[in-house]
Formats: structure tokens, C-alpha cells, sequence
């Protein structure tokens, strides 16, 4: 999915440089520049003013003189390293006038960064200010640049040439004389000939120059002027011209907008806000860290006037709800506009529409800006996201810069064939086509595989009392890969705190807010957060920090590794991964999360809610559970073992997937039935969704699908060896247009349950058939119909599994209309095996959830201080650990057997995967019994008591040896599948031998036993 601006497209001309589209071609504003109003930029300190007339004259002046006299030609590079002046728009502009490329670097840079600018830009002149003339002279002798192409932009140094002597010989050299602009050469248009080069702020190594063509900037120009308000007349230059949003929105576009700009040469906020005050600014366009201030420096911001705001303009840095919310509280009546963008975007992408300043918007950053195209494309599969769904953003425009210089690699790998920049960013598109950005990837700090967002956890810094600025990064961990570390400002208001304190304080907020693969490993006290001019946080020096130590207090969360706990998502076995779509992960997130935090605190009071007498437990619904179910459905957590039915519904998961779910519903008591997928309900309504007609589906299917009943499944009977179901006895007697059922059924789970009103029953309908496998049928009984006896329900070790139940049932004469039969007559052991795969892989994954939550109960009775037989406590005593490495051993051990099964039936049939689910239903159930016996023994009385669920739980591991078909059963099938290997196994034995037997010919050997003596008694050794 594409997704498109709202606005009309623009027209760029293809044939203009940029300096003449600005001031020749009267497609810009200059030319019905409105005589009533100053137009122009102005320096708010010295009160320089230089109009945009005089800027075409300065420009036209100053480039003749250039090129003249010092050599400047097309393509040349010149840097220009100095703060923002009215000077800086003369200066670039009469290079981009005659072809050469301008190129603006920060005026913090050091002599070596400089020089790095320098050599990649290849650079001919060094534009500068008379303060870093020193430095700019340093690096220029480093990289090869002769002193006489280091050139004031303003100030003055002895002997320098400046750019106003550059204008005052070009004013000398008199109109004749005249450079011409620069024209596009035949055969190629402006978006092939670069006007700038922006250095990218880059997240890790040293920064690329990316390269702005004409056509870029014009097109950025058109696209913003689209948009813009008009009252828009007076800019704040407050922003560093060298960055791409100061060369097009506080450089160029005023020029098209016919406004009047504001420079500040620097920042203080008594001169931004005296600029505002005094100009009566109406919009703000700030970065988030002085936005940051005007809601917090009550102090200053107070001593200023700036009811005539309009609204504030930001991008960057994400801005956090509780910052936008003080911000209008603290402006009432203003808006708020955002835009996203790069420096490889020419800036915007996206930019809020008027229509859109309201503040319940300002998280967003705005609508894709016209021309544009934007896919969202999800980072693991490649394939374009939809509306609300999160990916990689990729835009197309006449915008998008041109490519990295000289690295060819980068581009490659950054602008796609298709002309789609690459951002980096993940972010979604909400219904009105608003753009949200979640994070950045090459930021992302990867937690033992795990994406943790930087912007997430410095969003939720920023909302700490002691906290007035923070930055997180990721730091090498030996176990987890990364971990998250934060970087704190703290306030003059808790001083009270030391930093020791208020670090760990730090460390326990996040742990109260947030998932344990998020929890802050350590917490560095600093004096400020690097940031770019822009407001980014350079991640780069927040790392060389880290290696650098400087004196700064760190406090360490030393209880990280230990509390930290991966989401079940990243604990897939490798071996599977593969075969879990994205959707299957986060739906097992989420069902972890519900069993983990709703489930088991709730099977507690569902035990409670049940009542005391047989009675009571036999005919209550505890009301907590239908809370649940509420709860799971609202999260889409409902009904997962169904997958993608014959009519195109269901969830589309796999038997591997709900398979991996299914684990974490074995954890919990009532996990299975608040996501409406226990047993044998899930069976159930598999065989009706695969063997049901339209009727039954509608009876049946639909009331168990919604939760509003719950069925039964009866086939084991009390005297027979049901092991084998040929020998079923239960009569099905065809009488007109009935079947008429006697006979007694017994383990009939789910009737206990008041709520049960389904029976499905197989019995005998043809017990003359000729194939014992024909014999039988499966019908549906409805559980109120007369003639059906409940004797009793059977305890399992001494539990009655209320309400649910086992039941003992009888049938006397029980008639159902003949369309109750399913599929047909004699089709019930075909019925009965397509039920039961599935259900084995669901069985065989709950009972080693049940395992895991064993051990878990292991690890924490290990650990208690209070328990210490003969002076050491449990985890201390080598036996003990032994049990729990073995656990672990067995409990992964028997997944990948359950798991292969899962992939073996998701690849064919449950025929096909026979041996593996066999293998499986054998060798879970006894793993689960060995653990619990062993966690029982751990926790002594307590764990054959009521106080620990182990008891109950073996209980019911011991049962699973016995459902679905008892181990002797399935290891019988087993050994009679190996046993028909015997046969082909001696023919291979006997091709061996005889191969073997002609190498040793061949050779001319024979097979000696080297431990062979041949001694006879009278030939015996001696001593």
C-alpha cells in the first residue's frame, strides 16, 4: 500500500538552477515582492538588515568577484563553517549562483572534524568567521588547502579576504563584467546537478554528506509554501543554517514565501523569546529541547510577552504527551505542527496541514506533503503494511536527495532502484493518513534479540520528578547482547538526593512502568545530554562517554540479569522459528502476558467461587471466569486453536503455532477456558468446524465458538479394555427416523459443568460390518434429553475437577433425530483420529507449560532464606542443582519432540505424523511426572498438600498417561512401526557383510580379531 498527500501535485521546472528559479524566474515570491512590508533577513543582534533584492545584487556581485578572481567554478565545494549571520544566505547562495555546491558544517566543529568535512566534501574554500578563522586555518594545512582559500564571511583578520571585499570588487567590476547564473547543461535537469551538501548526524561512525540538488530544494520550497498559513511572514532563524531544515525553511523558503527572517547568531532563551516578543512572531519553529524549557523555566518565560503566538513548529526528537500537554495548558489558543523528515529527504516528508494544528494531533508528525509517496514496509518480511500497522517508512519524492558522495555502498543501501529513500524510521499511518514515528531501527537496542526504543524509555525518563533530561543507549552485556542505559540530568529540586539515590531511583521507576527486557541496567549522572544543533541526541558521544568515564556517578541495577525475563515470543527453539509468522509471536506475547498477569493471581479466587460441598462445586459458575473470558476476547485472545477454517474464518494459526500457545495455557487452572480453547470443548468444535453439516454448525458450533455453552465427549466405557475402541459396546439403533442410544459411557469429561448442554457420543450403528473400523458412528445428543442418567462424577486422585467434571452416564432409550449423525454412518473412528491429533499437540504443549511452571516454583522454594537443611540453603546443595539442570534438559528436550509433530501434521495430516505425536503423548506426560516429583520432593509436605498447586498438578500429569489412548497403546504402535523396519535394516546388514566381504578379497586380508589367543590348555601361558 502506497500512501499519497492530499494536496494537488506540484510542478517542478526541470531546466532552472536554484538561483534562478529564486530570483529570475518569478516562479518564487521575489518577483511580486509587496513594497509595503520589509522583506529580507535581519541579524536581531548587530540589526543588520540585508533585503532580498539586495540578496540577488550581493549574490550576482559577490560570485563575479569569486570566480574572477580566486577561481571558483562549477562543482568547486565550499564549506562554510560558522554560526548563523545574514551573511551565510549571501555566501551560499552566490556559490549555488555560478554551480559550485555549498556545504555548511557545525561551528562547534574541532580541528579534526573539520578536516574530516574538508577531505570527504573534497573542498576548494573555507568560508568562516574571524573567531574559528584559527582552527578553519589549521584544517585547511591539514587537508591541502592553500591559506588564501580560507575566506571571512564576517568580522575581520588582518590581511584576510572577506566576502564583503568580495562584494565590494564585484560591485568594482561593474554590471559588464557579470558572471551569467549558472545553467542546467543540455541533456540533464536540476535534479542531476547537487546545490548542497548536507552532512547526515548518522547514529554510529563518522557522518556521510549527502547530496541536495537543485530541483531538491525548489521541489521542498513548493511543498512547504503548499501548506503554509499566511501569516507566515515572519520567521525565526533560530535553527543552525547548516542543517538541512535551517538551508530550506530559515534560507530558501522565506525567499518564496516573501517573508522576513529573524537570525539569531546564537542561542540564549532571553534572546529567542526578546526576538519573539519584540517581532511578534507568531510561529515558533524550535526543537524539542528548548520546547522542553518554555514549559519548564517558569522563571523566564514569564518575564516575555507572547500572547501573539500562533503556534509552535518542532521535528527531530519525538515530544512526549505530558510536554504537549503542559504546552498547551501553558499557551492556551496556539497550535502545534510537526514535520518528519532527513537530511536524505531534503527535510519533510510529512508535515501537518493547517486543518491539523490542533494539539490532539501534535503527536503525529503530519501528512505525506504533495508529490510524495510513502510505503510502510514491514522490516522482517518486506511487504507494505497497511493503516495502523507499524514498518520501516520509504518515501519517493521530488525531495529525496540524490545519494551519499563518493559512497556508492551507502546509497545502495539507503535509495532503492525505485527511487524509495530507505529511512531507518518505523512508523504508521492512522485512518486520516497522519503520520506516527515509534522509533528509529539502528537505534534500537537489541536485548538478547529483543527491540528495546530508546525514544520509549527517554519518554518516560522525562516524566520523573528528579529528571530534567535524559538520553538512553545500549551497552554491551556479555549474556543479553545489550542493555538499556540511561543518561540523567537531574534538577536543582533534588538535590536533597544524592546521585547514588537518585540513580537507583531512576532504576526502580522504570521497573514500575515498564516490561523486565526494558528495565534500565544502569543509570550515569551527567551536566548535559550531547545533542545535535537540531535537538537530536548524538548516540555516538553518549557511547564514547560510556568508555570514557569522566568522574560521573553510575549506579547499577546488579539484580538486571537476574529479574530479567524474555518474552515467549524470543524463546521459540531456533529450530522452529521460522515456521511462527510475526502475528503467531505477538499473539504468544500477549497470551503469555494474560496468563502470566490475569490467569494465575485468578485461579485463586476461582477455586474460592466454586464453593465447598459437591453440590455447590457441580452446580456454580464462578463469576471471575466469565470476567476473563470478557477480557481475552476484547484482546483477540479467543478461540486460537481454531485455525483457517473451510469457509475462510478462524485465526489462521498453525498447529506449531497454537502448539507454542498452548504451553502458556498449561500454566494456569482456568487460562484454557478464559480464552474459550479447553478441553474438550476445543475438540469439540474442531470436529464440528471439520465434519459437521450447516445445521449442526449452526445448533452447535456458534454457541461453543461464542463461550455460551460447553460439551462433552463420550467414548470411554466402564466394561470394556477402551483402549481399543473396536471393542466399544455402546448400541447406536437406527428406528425410523431416530437412532436410539443405550448403553454406559464413564470419564466423560465436561459433564459435570451446568453450562454443558452437548454430548458427542460414538458408539455402535453397524457392529456387522465386516472392517472393525466401519463399525462405529458419532452422534450429537443434546444433555437435557430424556433417558440420560448422571450417576456420578469420577475423582481424579481425590479431585473432582469442578464443575467440569468426569462423568459416569447412562442412556436408556435416548432417541435423536437421524440428522444428528456426523459425517455418516460408520465413519466414527475417522471422526475420532482427525479429533484427537490435534488434540494430543494441544495436550502433550499445556503439560509442558505445566513443567515449566514446576520448575519455576522450584527455583523460587530453592531460593527462600528460611529454608536451609544442614546450614545451606537449597539452591546450595549439589543434588538440588543437578535436578533443576536436568529439568531443563528434559523440559526443552520434549518440546522440540512435541514441536516436530506440530510441523510434521502443519506440513500434511495427523496420519502422517502418527510416530511423532505417538512419541510425543508417551514422553511428555512421563517428563512432567518426573518433574513434579521432583518439585514435590523439593517443597516436602507443603508440595503433597493444598498449599502448592504440585499436588494437583501431578495429579493430573499422572491422568494425561491415560487420555487419549494410555502409553502401552502408543508405545505398541510405536514398536510395531520400528519392528517394520527390521525387515529392510537385515537386507542392508547383508549388503554390508557382503561388500565387506569383497574389499577384504580385494585386498588380499582377512579379518583378524586383534584380541584373538587361540590357547588350548596345554599352549596356556605361565607365569
Amino acid at each position: 500500500m502506497i500512501f499519497k498527500s492530499h494536496n494537488p501535485d506540484i510542478n517542478v521546472p526541470e531546466r532552472l538552477s536554484l538561483w534562478s528559479w529564486l530570483f529570475d524566474s518569478g516562479l518564487a515570491s521575489l518577483s511580486q515582492s509587496r513594497k509595503d512590508r520589509i522583506q529580507g533577513f535581519t541579524d536581531v543582534v548587530t540589526k543588520q538588515h540585508v533585503s532580498f533584492e539586495d540578496l540577488k545584487r550581493h549574490t550576482t556581485a559577490i560570485s563575479t568577484a569569486w570566480t574572477a578572481l580566486c577561481g571558483l567554478r562549477q562543482g568547486d565545494v565550499i564549506i562554510v563553517y560558522g554560526r548563523n549571520t545574514v551573511w551565510y544566505p549571501v555566501t551560499t547562495l552566490s556559490a549555488v549562483r555560478v554551480g559550485a555546491i555549498a556545504c555548511g558544517v557545525s561551528p562547534d566543529y574541532n580541528v579534526e572534524e573539520l578536516s574530516y568535512s574538508l577531505c570527504v566534501s573534497k573542498a576548494k574554500f573555507i568560508i568562516t568567521a574571524a573567531e574559528t578563522a584559527d582552527t578553519a586555518l589549521e584544517a585547511a594545512r591539514k587537508s591541502g588547502i592553500p591559506p588564501q582559500n580560507v575566506i571571512l564571511m564576517s568580522g575581520e583578520n588582518a590581511g584576510r579576504l572577506s566576502i564583503q571585499k568580495l562584494l565590494q570588487m564585484g560591485e568594482t567590476l561593474g554590471e559588464a563584467a557579470q558572471v551569467r547564473p549558472y545553467q542546467i547543461p543540455a541533456g540533464k535537469s536540476n535534479r542531476d546537478i547537487c546545490a548542497y551538501l548536507c552532512f547526515s548526524s548518522g547514529t554510529t561512525g563518522h557522518p556521510k554528506a549527502v547530496m541536495i540538488s537543485h530541483a531538491n530544494i525548489i521541489a521542498q520550497c513548493l511543498q512547504i509554501r503548499q501548506i503554509t498559513p499566511s501569516d507566515h511572514d515572519r520567521i525565526l532563524a533560530a535553527l543552525p543554517f547548516h542543517h538541512i531544515t535551517g538551508i530550506v525553511h530559515q534560507l530558501h523558503l522565506p525567499i518564496a514565501l516573501d517573508a522576513h527572517v529573524y537570525v539569531l547568531p546564537t542561542y540564549t532563551l532571553d534572546t529567542l523569546l526578546q526576538t519573539v516578543e519584540e517581532y511578534r512572531i507568531k510561529e515558533l519553529l524550535i526543537v524539542p529541547p528548548i520546547l522542553i524549557r518554555l514549559v519548564r523555566d517558569e522563571k523566564t518565560v514569564s518575564k516575555y510577552d507572547l500572547s501573539h503566538v500562533a503556534r509552535f513548529s518542532s521535528g527531530a526528537a519525538p515530544l512526549s504527551r505530558e510536554i504537549l500537554t503542559l504546552l498547551e495548558k501553558k499557551f492556551p489558543g496556539t497550535g502545534f505542527k510537526q514535520g518528519y523528515g532527513m537530511t536524505e529527504s531534503c527535510s519533510a516528508i510529512t508535515s501537518h496541514p493547517p486543518s491539523k494544528y490542533a494539539y490532539k494531533y501534535a503527536d503525529k508528525v503530519g501528512m505525506v506533503v504533495a508529490s510524495t509517496e510513502v510505503r510502510i514496509v514491514d522490516v522482517e518480511t518486506g511487504e507494505d503494511c497497511g493503516v495502523g500497522k507499524a514498518g520501516e517508512i520509504w518515501a519517493r519524492g521530488p525531495q529525496v536527495a540524490m545519494g551519499y558522495l563518493d559512497n556508492p555502498k551507502a546509497t545502495t543501501e539507503t535509495f532503492d532502484e525505485n527511487g524509495f529513500l530507505h529511512t531507518g524510521d518505523i512508523g504508521l499511518f492512522d485512518e486520516e493518513g497522519l503520520l506516527s514515528i515509534t522509533d528509529r531501527m539502528k537505534e534500537m537496542i537489541k536485548v538478547k534479540g529483543i527491540g528495546v526504543a530508546p525514544a520509549e524509555l527517554e519518554d518516560l525518563l522525562l516524566g520523573h520528578p528528579s529528571v530534567s533530561d535524559a538520553a538512553v543507549s545500549g551497552i554491551p552485556d556479555d549474556r543479553a547482547g545489550e542493555r538499556p542505559k540511561a543518561y540523567v540530568v537531574l534538577k536543582p529540586s533534588s538535590e536533597h538526593l544524592s546521585p547514588e539515590e537518585a540513580g537507583q531511583a531512576v532504576i526502580d521507576f522504570v521497573k514500575s512502568k515498564k516490561a523486565r527486557h526494558k528495565w534500565i541496567s544502569e543509570v550515569e549522572i551527567v551536566k548535559e545530554i550531547p545533542k545535535s544543533p537540531s535537538g537530536k541526541i548524538l548516540r555516538r558521544k553518549l557511547r564514547l562517554m560510556s568508555r570514557g568515564g569522566g568522574g560521573n556517578v553510575v549506579v547499577r541495577d546488579d539484580a538486571f540479569e537476574r529479574n530479567m525475563e524474555i518474552p515467549a515470543s524470543s524463546r521459540i527453539p531456533a529450530s522452529v522459528v521460522g515456521n511462527v509468522s510475526k502475528r503467531a509471536r505477538q499473539t504468544l506475547d500477549a497470551v503469555e502476558k494474560f496468563v502470566q498477569e490475569t490467569c494465575i493471581p485468578a485461579d485463586a479466587v476461582f477455586a474460592q467461587q466454586l464453593g465447598r460441598t459437591s453440590r455447590e462445586r457441580f452446580a456454580s459458575h464462578p463469576k471471575i471466569l466469565e470476567d476473563l473470558k470478557r477480557q481475552a476476547r476484547k484482546q483477540g485472545l479467543w478461540n486460537l486453536f481454531l485455525g483457517k477454517t473451510q469457509n475462510g474464518e478462524g485465526t489462521g494459526l498453525t498447529n506449531l503455532e497454537y502448539g507454542l500457545m498452548a504451553e502458556q495455557l498449561g500454566k494456569s487452572v482456568i487460562a484454557s477456558e478464559a480464552m474459550n480453547c479447553s478441553a474438550p470443548d476445543s475438540g469439540n468444535m474442531e470436529l464440528l468446524e471439520k465434519f459437521g453439516d450447516a445445521s449442526q454448525k449452526l445448533e452447535w458450533l456458534t454457541p461453543l465458538l461464542n463461550g455460551a455453552i460447553r460439551s462433552a465427549f463420550l467414548m470411554t466405557e466402564p466394561d470394556i479394555a477402551s483402549s481399543d475402541a473396536t471393542n466399544i459396546k455402546f448400541q447406536i439403533r437406527e428406528e425410523g427416523n431416530e437412532y436410539v442410544l443405550n448403553g454406559s459411557k464413564w470419564w466423560s469429561s465436561g459433564a459435570g459443568d451446568p453450562r454443558c448442554e452437548l454430548y458427542i457420543v460414538m458408539g455402535k450403528t453397524d457392529p456387522d460390518d465386516p472392517s472393525p473400523y466401519r463399525q462405529q458412528s458419532v452422534v450429537l445428543v443434546p444433555a437435557r434429553t430424556p433417558g440420560i442418567v448422571v450417576h456420578r462424577m469420577l475423582s481424579v486422585f481425590g479431585y473432582d475437577d469442578a464443575p467440569h467434571g468426569h462423568g459416569h452416564i447412562t442412556f436408556s432409550n435416548v432417541r435423536v433425530p437421524k440428522s444428528n449423525i456426523v459425517l455418516g454412518r460408520g465413519r466414527g473412528f475417522e471422526i475420532i483420529q482427525g479429533r484427537l491429533g490435534p488434540g494430543r499437540i494441544h495436550h502433550t504443549m499445556r503439560c509442558i507449560g505445566a513443567a515449566e511452571r514446576a520448575l519455576e516454583l522450584v527455583l523460587a522454594r530453592i531460593h527462600e532464606p528460611t529454608k536451609k537443611p544442614f546450614g545451606k540453603m537449597l539452591h546450595e546443595h549439589g543434588l538440588v542443582v543437578s535436578k533443576v539442570a536436568q529439568a531443563r534438559i528434559d523440559i526443552d528436550s520434549a518440546r522440540l519432540v512435541v514441536l516436530d509433530a506440530a510441523v510434521k501434521m502443519d506440513n500434511g495430516n495427523a496420519k502422517l505424523a502418527m510416530k511423532e505425536i505417538a512419541s510425543a503423548k508417551v514422553l511428555v506426560p512421563q517428563m512432567l511426572s518426573r518433574i513434579l516429583d521432583d518439585a514435590i520432593q523439593v517443597y516436602g509436605g507443603a508440595g503433597v498438600s493444598q498449599d502448592t498447586p504440585l499436588a494437583y498438578m501431578w495429579a493430573s500429569a499422572r491422568t494425561m498417561r491415560l487420555v487419549d489412548g494410555p502409553d502401552e497403546v502408543h508405545l505398541l504402535q510405536l514398536g510395531k512401526h520400528e519392528l517394520r523396519r527390521a525387515a529392510s535394516i537385515r537386507d542392508r546388514l547383508g549388503r554390508q557383510k557382503t561388500a565387506e566381504e569383497d574389499l577384504l578379497r580385494q585386498y588380499n586380508m582377512k579379518k583378524l580379531d586383534p584380541l584373538h589367543m587361540g590357547w588350548s590348555s596345554e599352549t596356556k601361558p605361565r607365569l
